[in-house]
């Protein structure tokens, strides 16, 4: 599962990706957003998780975006 970065809003998101087996990025792929709940993490919440299993299964891509943790608490999604 690749960590990747974006840039919105003036600060950096991290997000995990998981491509399922067989991937081609030049097919058009669904893709699923999970979100950890809050205190959690995306890493944890990936790997406690059966849908690795589900987005092979089924041929999804699965995104677990990172909270930021901007309003001195649990990471949330801003």
């Amino acid at each position: 599962m690749a960590l990747r970065t974006v840039q919105s809003g003036g600060m950096t998101r991290y997000f995990r990706v998981h491509e399922p087996n067989g991937y081609n990025p030049l097919t058009p792929t669904p893709l699923v957003m999970a979100f950890h709940g809050g205190g959690g993490n995306a890493r944890q919440f990936a790997d406690h998780t059966e849908l690795y299993q589900t987005a092979d299964a089924q041929d999804f891509l699965l995104v677990f975006p990172e909270g930021t943790g901007n309003l001195g608490g649990p990471p949330l999604y801003l």
